[in-house]
């Protein structure tokens, strides 16, 4: 079977968190991923921090999260898929400094299936003041489903 251009070139996007989020305790909230690095495809919203693929099939998603933090707790970030947790980065405890990072191979149809980054913390609430390119989300098409 033939490949078409856009399987062999998919569509790949970068982009990083670049002001502060306030994080309540036991609650998920989205990381304000609003800076785009690059967008092939023009794929990723900075406003409402989603990738939506309109290519279908297999992406490589990778989230990444280095905060310094108020106080100390334990936090953890994952990767959602249309609302729903799809997978959660190993849980981290610190008292000056995150590093959380989650991974995935996650199957979007091209159409209505959207991907946003969302961090969890245990200890009291935080406001997380990120350097720059310390908070990325990227992902590039892998293969057609």
């Amino acid at each position: 079977m033939l490949k078409t251009v856009r399987e062999i070139n998919g569509p790949a996007f970068q982009a990083n968190q670049n002001a502060s989020v306030s994080v309540p305790t036991g609650t998920f909230t989205a990381l304000p991923i609003n800076n785009e690095v690059y967008d092939t495809n023009s794929n990723f919203d900075p406003v409402t921090y989603r990738l939506t693929p309109t290519t279908p099939g297999y992406y490589q998603i990778d989230a990444v999260a280095n905060y310094f933090p108020d106080s100390g707790g334990n936090a953890f970030i994952s990767i959602f898929k249309n609302g729903a947790e799809y997978i959660r980065g190993p849980a981290v405890t610190a008292s000056t400094f995150f590093g959380l990072v989650a991974s995935a191979l996650v199957p979007m149809n091209g159409t209505t299936d959207y991907i946003d980054v969302r961090i969890f913390q245990g200890a009291a609430p935080q406001t997380y003041n990120p350097g720059p390119g310390l908070c990325t989300l990227s992902g590039s098409f892998a293969r057609p489903l």
